[in-house]
């Protein structure tokens, strides 16, 4: 481990409250680069019966999820309290915004 990649955060576009700050409401993700694995659909916390991903070799996993300063994941358990995520409302990003239409 030792990588930290912002480019969520250098692309929220002046969102109050982003970025890796105390009051932020960044969450971060720990990766683990020794682990080589092969996605299961198992493995996931998910609802659903299969994931496009199945069947991939990756070569890093995650190994630990923190929200507002607090582990809520850590692998292979969820550490959370039932109901404690918040709606942040946002704007339409500036592309929605814009009025461009692709072709």
């Amino acid at each position: 481990m030792g990588r930290l990649t912002t480019h969520v955060l250098d692309t929220a576009q002046g969102r109050p409250g982003a970025g890796i700050a105390v009051g932020s409401d960044a969450d971060l993700v720990l990766w683990n680069d020794a682990v080589k694995l092969t996605i299961e659909n198992r493995m996931l916390h998910h609802a659903v019966d299969y994931t496009p991903y199945e069947g991939i070799e990756v070569s890093a996993w995650p190994e630990m999820t923190l929200s507002r300063g607090e582990v809520v994941w850590a692998r292979p358990d969820v550490r959370a309290d039932s109901g404690r995520g918040r709606f942040l409302r946002c704007e339409r990003p500036q592309l929605a915004r814009s009025g461009l239409r692709y072709s």
